[in-house]
């Protein structure tokens, strides 16, 4: 089900999903039911434009609102000795200072370069990215347009195809081993490599250079200098994870 939620004139599916739900294994319907093992027919982004965002852009705030699935749901990835709850997909899209202030509010943790390869290894469905083409200014890649556009074109590769953790839809809002917040990601497979690029017209080892893990079997659209953009800076392309640590007590 879609439940639009406006905010500053601009309607907001959000993301919605499928639950398969189950019984619990004694069939009383007065226990709780085992966590889902999927989702599907996700609704990923804006549902539409409106004359009244400013300046035609994504409105500051509207990352806040996007729901986002209860934690039971998301899924346990380890890296370098630390367990994570990873959300089953980003929230976007979203400005880096904005992103990194609702993880802070959430308690949740913005990932590193390293962590954001291990979640997209992990993904069960990973989609080949879609950049647009734009003139490089936040007024075209932030415009709610094309936000609209970029969320219908990812809802047409999932078709309704169930996962427990999708990669592949965007650069991932990240904090870099230096501490600075910033931007990474965005894979291609190495299978898809080729596809792409003669789809999209460039190479993407020579913009993105090596994964910052070796061995990985994709490449980031979106390479190690990963600090260039200010807070403000928002676009299309940029997507929060929602990740919460785990710490053994």
């Amino acid at each position: 089900m879609i439940v639009p939620i406006v905010i500053g004139g601009l309607a907001i599916l959000g993301i919605t999903w499928r639950i398969l739900a189950k019984r619990s294994a004694s069939g009383d319907p007065k226990d709780p039911a085992p966590p889902p093992k999927s989702f599907a027919k996700q609704a990923i982004g804006v549902q539409g434009p409106a004359p009244s965002a400013v300046g035609g852009q994504f409105p500051v705030g509207a990352l806040a609102q996007i729901p986002v699935p209860p934690p039971e749901l998301w899924s346990t990835v380890e890296f370098k000795g630390k367990k994570y709850n990873v959300a089953p997909f980003y929230i976007g899209p979203a400005r880096i200072g904005e992103a990194a202030d609702l993880a802070k509010t959430r308690g949740w943790v913005l990932p590193t370069p390293g962590l954001v390869d291990a979640i997209w290894k992990q993904a069960d469905l990973k989609l080949m990215p879609n950049p647009n083409s734009h003139n490089g200014t936040a007024a075209d890649m932030n415009s709610a347009t094309r936000a609209v556009k970029q969320a219908d074109f990812i809802q047409k590769q999932i078709a309704g195809r169930d996962f427990k953790l999708l990669g592949g839809t965007h650069k991932d809002i990240i904090i870099s081993d230096a501490g600075k917040h910033g931007i990474y990601g965005w894979h291609v497979a190495n299978e898809d490599i080729p596809a792409f690029n003669k789809k999209y017209g460039f190479d993407v080892r020579k913009i993105g250079g090596p994964p910052v893990t070796p061995g990985l079997p994709g490449n980031p659209i979106q390479g190690t200098n990963t600090t260039a953009h200010g807070p403000e800076w928002g676009d299309y392309s940029q997507g929060l994870r929602p990740i919460v640590e785990i710490v053994d007590l």
